[in-house]
């Protein structure tokens, strides 16, 4: 018997494991960023979060990484205002290495927007700080809130690190809590919950 011939045989068969396409799969995990869309929206998240009382929408410049440069590893939403970069993503495995890949997401943002800058030049080209906020949403119970630092990834300890970067990680039920965003997390957090078991 022929290799196709084998192949057809297991089609029939349901012998071929099932594949999911990647589409399908980003599509899913791109709910967070869809449900924000919205500038009053997404506004109303950085206030409550900040604790700042901004008001215009228009303010916001908003930031995504393209599925194109990370299609394991992207995050959801980012967004510059008052002069400082928010990075926000949506998360339902908890995994140690956050910090690794917010800085991975810190340098594809600065990239592009210093891709005008004369990087070699003798002026300074000023960064916006950045920020970083993990909302967790996952089977697994986690602490409500969590500071996960870069340092903790590094083989040697060392008195003073060089290069640290801090992500919080907040659960949705914490947020749900403290009043942000109440009503659409609730939502979003079944919603979230249907999609995970879905792609098991």
């Amino acid at each position: 018997m022929s290799r196709k011939q084998k192949k057809q045989n297991r089609k029939k068969q349901g012998g071929e494991k099932k594949m999911y396409p990647v589409s399908d799969r980003n599509y899913k995990s791109s709910l967070f960023t869809m449900l924000f869309s919205d500038r009053k929206e997404l506004l109303g998240l950085y206030n409550a979060v900040s604790g700042k009382q901004y008001k215009d929408p228009g303010a916001l410049s908003v930031n995504t990484l393209e599925n194109a440069i990370y299609l394991a590893i992207k995050n959801d939403l980012s967004f510059v205002i008052d002069s400082r970069l928010s990075l926000y993503e949506h998360q339902s495995t908890y995994s140690p290495n956050l910090p690794l890949r917010m800085l991975l997401y810190l340098a594809d943002l600065y990239a592009d927007l210093t891709k005008n800058e004369n990087l070699y030049g003798r002026k300074k080209v000023m960064l916006p700080p950045p920020q970083f906020i993990i909302f967790y949403n996952g089977e697994e119970k986690q602490p409500d809130r969590r500071i996960l630092k870069l340092s903790d990834l590094y083989e040697v300890e060392e008195e003073e690190h060089k290069l640290e970067l801090e992500a919080v990680e907040r659960t949705i039920t914490e947020c749900i809590r403290e009043g942000i965003l109440e009503e659409f997390l609730r939502k979003y957090r079944a919603e979230a919950k249907r999609i995970v078991k879905s792609l098991d």
